[in-house]
């Protein structure tokens, strides 16, 4: 019995001799030299029967890991330790590599803003630091033309120039390690406080008659006082410094503006620069100045469809002034009772500009059902022949549809030129107008229009999908609940 005591005993201390020498750590890294903000990658080489790590990792994030091959993030520059202890149910094995791994500072890329670079003297101007590369120390130089330089060591100062002059600016950003140097020439504009560069904004550029707009000054430097002329306006000349003005006939109006002060005086003169519609029965109107918003009395709702952008230019080379159409999407305007023109007469007017030949549907109120459905519609190039233009209303006794052949114009619709369509509904009586000139006119036009349907402009309806995408630009859409004379719509295409 002691015999065999004996011998499991010594079996026993054989196998923890094994089993200990079969353990050994080790690791290595897939670099010890970094920057701040870096990462290194950790391999465990250790041997053995192992189940268990645990990595410590001074300055690292995280601090510490169980994962056999951790990856592990340093912030700050400096020498690190790292340990590594690895182990099973029986015993473990301790290593430390003594600065092993070497963090320097990051590369410094200087960089930095200004909360504007035109300033009145003694007007606070906050500069903000961009740089990156963490730095911790910062030189600001501000240089003027003439003048003496002024110094910042704050990370983002604030600095009031009381000299009128350009100034050009320069940056130096440093961390423990690195340095890098930016300068932006002549970067601000200090203005003389007494001097003065007259500009002003308005509610809106295209209004209609009785509607009021505000002017409001939007001058650099010190305006004391204000001179404006309203040409066509009530009332025609004001002296206060945000204005409001209401046109009553229609046209475009010059504005002249004038800002000034004891010592100074700037004027702007801005010719054309209102225009006014007709507001008698406007149900909606949308110059497509830089979007699709209505500016008529209604602001009705809208969404822009797929891709429609604003950045056309119209036809007075205004940029940024018409909506631009590629063929995918569309304007759709939220069905409103002011649209609903049920069997009133209505007039709709709008500027198109194309070269594409294909079949396009201008615009459309309503008629998602198809033929027979409440709707009215204008469409370009159903043939190049006898409808190069077609203008009809519908509903479920039927349609009367003006068919436009390329006889009846004065040259094709699809020149990439700017044309002016006007379509009125006068009791029983149709006209479609091109260009302010009337090229069609049918009887059997008492159709009821409406239904609670969305009105689209640059698409054709067809249950809830789309097809006959316009191609090209538009621009002013007008909607009347009236039938438009003639000379309204001549005056329309002359505005």
């Amino acid at each position: 019995m002691a015999s065999a005591l004996l011998m499991s005993f010594f079996y026993a201390c054989d196998e923890d001799d094994i089993q200990k020498s079969n353990i050994g750590v080790d690791f290595k890294a897939d670099t010890q030299n970094i920057s701040a903000n870096e990462e290194v990658s950790y391999t465990d080489l250790s041997i053995g029967d192992i189940s268990k790590w645990d990595w410590t990792f001074e300055g690292g994030t995280p601090p510490t890991s169980n994962l056999q091959s951790p990856t592990i993030t340093y912030e700050a520059p400096g020498s690190y330790n790292v340990t590594l202890k690895v182990g099973n149910s029986v015993q473990s094995e301790t290593l430390t590599k003594e600065s092993f791994i070497t963090v320097s500072a990051s590369e410094v890329v200087a960089d930095f803003s200004a909360s504007d670079v035109s300033a009145i003297q003694n007007e606070n101007v906050v500069f903000t630091d961009l740089s990156t590369g963490s730095p911790t120390s910062w030189n600001w130089e501000f240089i003027p033309k003439n003048g003496s330089t002024i110094t910042s060591t704050e990370q983002n100062p604030v600095i009031a120039f009381s000299e009128a002059t350009v100034y050009s600016v320069r940056l130096t950003a440093s961390n423990q390690d690195n340095s890098d140097e930016v300068v932006k020439a002549d970067f601000i504009n200090v203005i003389d406080v007494t001097s003065i560069d007259a500009s002003f904004q308005t509610s809106a550029k295209n209004t209609y008659t009785s509607n009021t707009v505000t002017f409001t000054d939007t001058s650099v430097g010190t305006s004391t006082n204000w001179s404006w002329t309203f040409e066509g306006g009530t009332p025609a000349t004001s002296n206060l410094q945000n204005p409001t003005v209401v046109y009553e006939t229609p046209g475009k109006y010059r504005v002249s503006f004038t800002a000034s002060n004891t010592t100074n005086s700037s004027e702007i003169v801005e010719e054309d620069f209102i225009t006014v519609i007709p507001g008698d029965d406007l149900a909606g109107y949308f110059p497509l100045d830089g979007n699709a918003n209505d500016f008529g009395p209604n602001s009705i709702d809208h969404n822009v469809m797929g891709t429609v952008n604003f950045t056309g230019t119209d036809r007075h080379m205004n940029e940024n002034g018409t909506a631009v159409f590629d063929g995918s999407g569309h304007i759709s305007i939220t069905d409103n009772d002011a649209m609903n023109f049920g069997t009133d007469n209505f007039t709709i007017g709008v500027w198109f500009k194309t070269n594409n030949t294909s079949r396009m549907m201008v615009y459309q109120e309503s008629g998602k059902n198809g033929g027979g459905d409440n709707q009215a519609w204008f469409r370009l190039n159903d043939n190049t022949d006898s409808r190069v233009a077609r203008a009809a209303v519908e509903d479920p006794t039927g349609g009367a549809i003006l068919n436009i052949p390329l006889s009846a114009l004065s040259g094709i619709l699809t020149d990439d030129k700017w044309h002016f369509a006007t379509f009125v509904r006068e009791g029983d009586d149709s006209r479609l107008y091109i260009d302010g000139s009337l090229i069609g006119a049918r009887t059997g036009a008492f159709k009821d229009v409406s239904n609670e349907q969305n009105f689209s402009l640059g698409a054709q309806a067809s249950g809830d999908n789309f097809s006959n995408y316009y191609m090209g630009e538009l621009d002013d859409l007008m909607l009347y609940r009236r039938a438009l004379s003639e000379t309204e719509v001549s005056e329309l295409f002359n505005l």
